[in-house]
């Protein structure tokens, strides 16, 4: 139980400052089947309701942060097994980690990672 706590505490922290899925990306998703079948017809006169991809920064989010997800997972699987050694395969995914989480920042605006780094003291 812990385990699905922590998971899903690690995915809303990311999840809070990401872009919320649109009414458009929960219909596709829910109804990929019809839409795959039908390739994205809407109905006569209209656009294909694959075509405009404006949740493409969504999707990045989501994506970045699942990235995130799993390379912090296998370092607490890797740590759990290594122990105390310094070379191990632990540290390739936890730079993978910090590498996603860099990455997830560079996408919010400049503005507010600067209000980040002032509130939490950091010099990077």
């Amino acid at each position: 139980m812990y385990y699905i706590v922590y998971v899903f505490t690690f995915k809303r922290l990311f999840d809070a400052y990401s872009d919320p899925v649109s009414y458009k990306q929960k219909f596709l998703d829910q109804n990929a089947f019809l839409v795959y079948y039908t390739k994205g017809f809407d109905g006569p006169g209209r656009p294909n309701i694959e075509e405009d991809d404006s949740n493409e920064k969504q999707t990045l989010q989501f994506g970045i942060r699942n990235e995130a997800w799993i390379n912090w997972e296998n370092f607490l699987v890797e740590l759990k097994f290594v122990g105390e050694e310094k070379d191990t395969e632990a540290t390739k995914y936890l730079d993978e980690t910090l590498r996603y989480v860099d990455y997830y920042l560079k996408l919010a605006p400049p503005q507010d990672v600067r209000e980040a780094k002032k509130a939490v003291d950091l010099s990077w």
